[in-house]
């Protein structure tokens, strides 16, 4: 049981989980740091000391780890048969990634006060998150969380990174992020959304989105965009970011009916990557943008 000694252990199959539960395994659990259980039984109270666990195909319908009181980083993968976690009151979580846990359809964050990271992707049961007051979440992403209502910004006081990924949608009224006061980066990738795509953050520095049957795209009340990466759209025509004077960062691809832009006529630009857009025939103030600097980098594709 020498591997037990170590700060990393990864236990793969039953044979391995039998030697843990032992009178000498359970010796040397208190050493383990890392946690790796691959379609293993073996519990993470056996373990009071882990501070990072990676659980993958576990048979639990239960996950508890109250009494993990060092554990800081979490990762459930294809846990099918997960429905509950309880982390208990002590637990200083800072990251939590969730993948493919089909039948998970509720989440208690709420105790979790030294969380930072959440990543959800593909748990389509998952339907409900509770953030608790104060949440001190600063980055949060969703890829393809069907079932998840969109996120309420005032439960995430202290947010400055949103990620979006691979979600179907058909109608959402705007994104519209005015109650954050923090949300800096902003990454959205939706499909089926056929309506008027509005962002509203005084806060948001940068932004890249893809959407590629939106109408329409307003960043008027985005003034302090530094970077741009749009990608995909077949219907919009037109971009006017005549007020974002603090831009530096221009991309924009696959943008099929795009015929014209606007940039401010003092802009900060300091590098435009247009790459398919074969329609477009007019760059406003492009022109104006070379003002002596050496740094400037134009990619007409």
């Amino acid at each position: 049981m020498s591997e037990l000694k170590i700060s990393d252990i990864t236990l793969l199959n039953e044979q391995e989980k039998n030697r843990l539960i032992t009178s000498e395994g359970l010796t040397y659990a208190s050493e383990v740091r890392k946690l790796i259980l691959n379609g293993c039984e073996a519990t993470p109270d056996l373990f009071p000391n882990i501070t990072r666990l990676e659980l993958s195909c576990s048979p639990f319908q239960q996950l508890d780890l109250s009494q993990n009181t060092r554990l800081t980083q979490l990762e459930l993968t294809d846990c099918n048969e997960l429905d509950g976690i309880s982390f208990g009151d002590q637990c200083p979580l800072r990251s939590l990634t969730i993948r493919w846990c089909e039948n998970l359809s509720r989440l208690d964050i709420a105790s979790l006060s030294e969380l930072r990271v959440l990543e959800l992707e593909e748990c389509e049961q998952l339907s409900s998150i509770e953030f608790g007051e104060d949440s001190p979440v600063k980055n949060f992403t969703r890829r393809n969380m069907m079932s998840l209502p969109w996120l309420d910004l005032k439960l995430t006081p202290k947010l400055t990174g949103l990620s979006i990924i691979d979600e179907v949608v058909e109608k959402i009224e705007g994104f519209n992020l005015q109650h954050s006061k923090t949300l800096q980066s902003l990454c959205v990738s939706i499909e089926e959304l056929d309506t008027e795509l509005n962002f509203s953050c005084q806060s948001l520095l940068e932004l890249s989105l893809s959407a590629y049957h939106a109408e329409s795209l307003n960043l008027t009340e985005c003034p302090k965009l530094s970077r741009l990466e749009l990608v995909f759209s077949e219907t919009i025509e037109s971009l006017n970011l005549e007020i974002h004077n603090q831009l530096s960062d221009l991309i924009i691809e696959d943008y099929d009916a795009l015929k014209s832009i606007t940039l401010h006529p003092e802009s900060k630009l300091r590098y435009i990557k247009i790459k398919n857009c074969d329609d477009l025939q007019e760059i406003t103030h492009l022109q104006m943008m070379d003002d002596g600097e050496k740094d400037i980098r134009v990619s007409l594709d």
